[in-house]
């Protein structure tokens, strides 16, 4: 199915530091909570909230890209029904070699039962730790090890699993949210079904110079219709300025109109519009 509706793009500025702190947990961002229990060295977070995109019909190509991925295969071959999956958050390049990266799938999973579905596969509860287990597939089922928690399954391998479980015991105080720009950037950001962030790299999509971090987040608006607001932070305020011309024009040649640009500090701002239909192309999970 492809949909008709254009997608509406408003990158927006952030506030300055010292009046923005008070934004955080405002509207209660479930994609900050989920930063929260992941490393603080990860490159890259995305998150999807997978129960209202399942609940809007406008949206359900979305949800398809979702439904189409290793990690809901793997919920499905329990026997589970999929829409016990409420929210979707991924952790990537964080590790000694940075190349390690997680899935945490929330919902109202029953641990005990969850636990029952997994040895009758023939998982293996290959260890206990820090009172999470963690089970191992069979040899010839195409999935990761998963960690099981009351309300959260996170997948990965093993040493990837034990960094999200250290991380969540910790008082988030290593975790990614606690990154300093990245923080700044989160809590400029409205919640949203679709939220990405990533420390600027060489391996980054978007390259201008001196940027820091970025974020990215998608929002239902009128029917049909998403807004996305996006944060770019840079070193310093003449390099937020001097990109927006290429901010501009990337958006451009992602396909997105009526595109405009401005600066404050060292943000910068722009807005767009774009056919749904060509963001879920390119869009992978």
């Amino acid at each position: 199915m492809r949909l008709k509706a254009a997608l509406l793009v408003t990158l927006v500025l952030a506030l300055p530091v010292a009046g923005a702190c008070g934004l955080l947990g405002v509207g209660g961002k479930v994609f900050v909570d989920l930063m929260k229990k992941v490393p603080g060295d990860s490159s890259s977070f995305s998150y999807w909230a997978i129960d209202k995109i399942d609940g809007d019909q406008d949206l359900w190509d979305l949800y398809d890209v979702f439904g189409d991925s290793p990690e809901a295969e793997q919920i499905k071959s329990t026997g589970l029904v999929l829409s016990i999956v409420e929210h979707v958050a991924t952790a990537s390049g964080f590790g000694s070699v940075a190349n390690q990266s997680a899935r945490l799938l929330k919902g109202e999973f029953n641990l005990d039962d969850m636990e029952d579905r997994l040895d009758r596969q023939g998982y293996q509860k290959t260890t206990t730790y820090q009172e999470t287990g963690i089970w191992t597939p069979p040899a010839d089922l195409p999935y990761q090890p998963l960690a099981l928690k009351s309300d959260m399954v996170i997948v990965g391998d093993e040493s990837s699993l034990k960094a999200c479980i250290d991380t969540g015991l910790k008082d988030q105080a290593l975790s990614l949210y606690e990154n300093p720009n990245i923080k700044l950037v989160a809590e400029r950001l409205p919640d949203g079904i679709l939220v990405y962030l990533e420390k600027a790299t060489t391996g980054s999509k978007e390259q201008y110079p001196e940027i820091v971090a970025y974020g990215k987040s998608y929002r239902k608006g009128s029917p049909g219709m998403l807004e996305l607001t996006a944060v770019y932070m840079f070193q310093s305020s003449s390099k937020a300025g001097a990109a927006l011309g290429d901010i501009a024009s990337y958006l451009e040649t992602q396909g997105f109109s009526d595109v405009k640009t401005e600066r404050q500090e060292n943000f910068a701002r722009a807005t767009g519009r774009i056919y749904v239909t060509d963001f879920v192309e390119g869009l992978t999970f």
